[in-house]
């Protein structure tokens, strides 16, 4: 079913590393075009192996500046996709930053920065993403969340507060326009391989982790249902490692 996929527009924030270029690799290999952006300037990834260059070349895969903390940035992105493909298929608000440090210790430089990346940025993405898709009476958001939101964890509350604020306006949204044929969809998300992690967490754990290349596999596919079935809605997509939670 994954060939309905191909030649549709995706954006995917976070596309760098980890899920996020994972899933840009899996659309890609699905025929869709994906414009991705991360924290840095698309110039200074361009010479990394572990891009696909031949979707670079041939327009499958681009890499754009977008600052997620500026309204301007934002608008200039979606305007970007629209005049280049003149619409938006789906859109991944993958980008997230955490410091898991308990309570007492978290500073407010990292309080800040996870607000800012988490929940200032993926709001200010999924309005103007929204606002193009209503436009279309088409389009799916995908917010990737996190199990810390139903389950409590010690060292990360300010993460949770960001991603429990991130389901808040998720829901809300998908209320707010469903009826407009926009699809709003959160992947719950357990412990996967990333660089979230620290190196010495990665080092104990990672066997029992998610690859980034299964949740890319998992979300295609859950996606591709929803684009051929118009009528049904995933609300949630809930991914856990076999063995549990760390």
């Amino acid at each position: 079913m994954k060939e309905i996929l191909k030649d549709k527009i995706i954006c995917i924030s976070g596309v760098t590393s980890g899920i996020g270029l994972a899933m840009a690799n899996e659309f890609i290999s699905c025929g869709a075009k994906v414009i991705g952006f991360g924290s840095k300037t698309a110039d200074s990834y361009q010479n990394r192996d572990d891009f696909d260059k031949n979707a670079m070349k041939d327009g499958r895969f681009e890499l754009v500046d977008c600052d997620i903390n500026s309204e301007q940035s934002v608008r200039d992105l979606v305007q970007h996709i629209i005049s280049v493909h003149g619409r938006i298929d789906i859109f991944i608000n993958n980008a997230g930053v955490g410091k898991f440090k308990p309570i007492f210790d978290t500073t407010i430089e990292s309080f800040d920065e996870m607000m800012n990346t988490n929940l200032r940025g993926a709001f200010l993405l999924m309005r103007d993403f929204g606002k193009q898709m209503v436009e279309q009476h088409s389009g799916i958001i995908l917010n990737i969340n996190s199990v810390t939101i139903n389950e409590i964890f010690t060292s990360c509350g300010v993460y949770t507060a960001t991603k429990a604020g991130l389901k808040a306006i998720s829901d809300t949204l998908r209320k707010e326009i469903r009826h407009s044929g926009v699809k709003v969809v959160d992947l719950i998300l357990g412990a996967t391989v990333s660089n979230i992690w620290s190196q010495s967490v990665l080092d104990k754990f990672s066997q029992k982790m998610i690859s980034p290349a299964a949740v890319a596999d998992a979300v295609a596919a859950n996606l591709a249902i929803l684009i051929a079935k118009p009528e049904l809605m995933i609300e949630e997509i809930k991914i856990k490692p076999q063995l549990g939670d760390l």
